[in-house]
């Protein structure tokens, strides 16, 4: 990235009163952005039993967030550091910013939301969920990032500094994700293996692998949803680095970064990376259009790059992205016209399933093309039962004849129709097949009635969770709609404090089990998060909280419109460019935000480039007082 400053620009650098900040302070900040999200490396904690209650296991094996958890806040913790010998040195100064007050008051409602969440739930809103550990002290450590970024930048070669060394590692991760995308995992090498797993975990190097599909790119970030995130943000970034750059040999290097993080964007099958990416780039082309039309020929030369790259990747992947994204598109298309079809709703997801419901003694089972009911019979304190000890009903409530094969426990029905049902009956249990499609277990109590065996083996009533909204979208965006509309009705109890941080799971109705099934797929799939970072705010931290953290981007894009819109952009100045570019990628997190939550792996670059880009903000405005 050479950018001509000018000579006036220089000297504002090293004769306003200040000193100049050696490179080496910077190194905290860089890490945060090229080593953070690096790390892989396995982590395995015993779980207490208030917290393994909301888990599905009483251990949880962690490879992509306890570590990066934890260095962000050793690197938070140096980079305070950092913040005091600065000023202290005088290489900058305190400036009465407006965006402290939303900054501090997040701060200040994430601390109140932790002192006042339950006790017993203290150690998560202090630490993190498992598999996801982004408490409290992560939390502020954020915080901490943008302070420290948008206070000790102040000079061109800060911004050289941190910016390529991002780069530099989004070019490593997005070569891992291409390997990974072609069927060549790096993590499931020998040398991977050996690196992500501590010595006395080594015998684990046989039967370790990651469960994701063909044709599928999830990087270090654990989910495909986090590299969309990651990648649309440092591929819009780079993008306005290369409309500006001015030598030939830069803009080579940073073509090939965005043909790398394209290919991750689009590879990772991530809906909300591309929504990001596409609402960024519309804004990026009204921005910069006169700096598109005159670098017509760069222009060119990267968009027929990008249209190789892609319908390359289309065509190993036998069509996999256009389908991703005529999904996209029908799924806007179905909002905004309110035409959802069943065919495109639970049906996908719940196959013939579609209710189960219980009344007293008896289970009623309604898959769609026949409903099946089971009843109990008689009361039994000793809850030992048997097959006489049921009967058994079709849609039109006629009792079903069946044989019973007393060595399996096993009982098929008579009637053709419902051929495709074997059940298990032993002790007070009723365990329902329908072909491999679905498995039900229901209990019969002391009192007679039929219960729901959950994923603890307890026998208990179905409840129906209160939702609000999005009724007949549960499956818009991956049943997006279903997770939004049971999290909306939570803020009505967090609209000062919320239940905590990281507390999203404990709190989320997880007994809404038919729900769950017709829309998520599974009986007891864990909800740890509502793939919306402004409801993870709103319920975890508070409403208020929420309402600082929108502040934040209301005022920082209110003043990147002040200082770049309908201006004629001075490309020879590196803090115009820079700021261009972090206003964007902000954009692109801002707005896979609707879709994603703030995740160890992708929140702190986040927060480094929003303090980049304020950095860049009030340098820019400086100049204009000076000139």
């Amino acid at each position: 990235m050479n950018f001509n400053n000018g000579k006036k620009q220089k000297k504002r650098e090293l004769h306003n009163g200040l000193n100049v900040l050696d490179w080496y302070y910077l190194i905290p900040l860089a890490l945060i952005g090229a080593f953070v999200p690096t790390i892989v490396y396995l982590k395995i904690t015993e779980l207490p039993p208030h917290i393994a209650a909301h888990w599905v296991s009483s251990e949880n094996l962690d490879f992509f967030s306890y570590y990066k958890s934890l260095w962000i806040q050793i690197i938070s913790g140096l980079s305070i550091i950092i913040l005091v010998l600065a000023r202290i040195q005088n290489t900058f100064r305190f400036r009465n910013e407006i965006i402290y007050y939303p900054l501090f008051l997040y701060a200040g409602m994430i601390i109140l939301s932790t002192i006042f969440t339950d006790p017993i739930y203290m150690d998560v809103a202090l630490k993190g969920f498992p598999d996801r550990f982004e408490g409290m002290w992560v939390l502020l450590s954020y915080i901490v990032i943008t302070i420290v970024t948008m206070n000790i930048v102040n000079q061109s070669s800060h911004f050289k500094i941190l910016l390529g060394s991002l780069l530099v590692s989004a070019s490593i991760l997005s070569i891992l994700g291409i390997f990974q995308f072609f069927g060549t995992d790096f993590f499931q090498t020998d040398i991977g293996k050996a690196l992500i797993l501590p010595n006395q975990y080594k015998y684990m190097s046989d039967t370790l692998s990651f469960t994701f599909g063909p044709h599928t790119i999830y990087s270090t970030f654990y989910n495909t949803n986090y590299v969309g995130s990651y990648m649309s943000m440092v591929f819009i970034l780079s993008i306005v680095l290369y409309l500006f750059a001015k030598e030939r040999n830069y803009q080579i290097v940073l073509g090939i970064v965005i043909c790398l993080t394209f290919s991750n964007l689009i590879g990772s099958n991530s809906r909300a990376g591309l929504m990001g990416g596409v609402i960024a780039f519309l804004v990026l082309f009204i921005v910069m259009y006169r700096v598109i039309i005159e670098k017509w020929k760069q222009s060119i030369i990267l968009a027929f790059s990008l249209c190789l790259i892609f319908f390359g990747l289309n065509t190993i992947s036998d069509g996999g992205l256009t389908s991703n994204i005529e999904r996209l598109t029908s799924e806007q298309n179905n909002l905004i016209t309110d035409n959802i079809k069943d065919e495109s709703n639970e049906g996908k997801i719940s196959l013939d399933f579609k209710d189960l419901s219980l009344d007293k003694n008896r289970a009623i089972l309604d898959m769609g093309q026949q409903i099946l009911t089971v009843e109990a019979l008689r009361v039994d304190n000793s809850m030992e039962y048997n097959h006489e000890d049921y009967k058994f009903y079709d849609t039109e409530g006629k009792t079903l004849p069946y044989t019973f094969n007393k060595e399996l426990y096993e009982l098929s029905f008579d009637d053709a129709n419902y051929s495709k049902y074997t059940l298990i009956i032993a002790g007070n249990l009723v365990q329902i097949n329908y072909n491999t499609s679905l498995s039900i277990s229901l209990g019969t109590g002391p009192d007679g009635k039929i219960y729901f065996v959950n994923n603890k083996n307890q026998l208990v009533q179905l409840n129906t969770a209160p939702s609000w909204g999005f009724e007949g979208r549960e499956t818009m965006g991956s049943s997006r709609g279903y997770l939004w509309s049971r999290s909306i009705p939570m803020l009505k109890e967090t609209v000062l404090l919320g239940k905590g941080p990281d507390t999203y799971a404990i709190y989320f109705p997880q007994d809404d089990y038919i729900a769950k099934r017709k829309y998520l797929s599974e009986f007891y799939r864990l909800v740890d998060k509502p793939h919306n970072i402004y409801l993870q705010q709103g319920i975890n931290t508070g409403v208020i909280s929420l309402i600082a953290f929108l502040s934040i981007f209301f005022i920082y894009f209110y003043s990147c419109f002040r200082l770049y819109f309908k201006k004629n952009i001075n490309g020879e100045n590196i803090f115009n460019v820079v700021g261009i570019a972090s206003f964007l990628a902000v954009i692109s997190y801002a707005v896979t935000g609707i879709f994603n939550d703030s995740v160890v792996s992708v929140a702190p670059v986040f927060w480094l480039i929003l303090g980049i880009g304020l950095a860049s903000n009030r340098i820019n405005k400086e100049n204009i007082i000076q000139t």
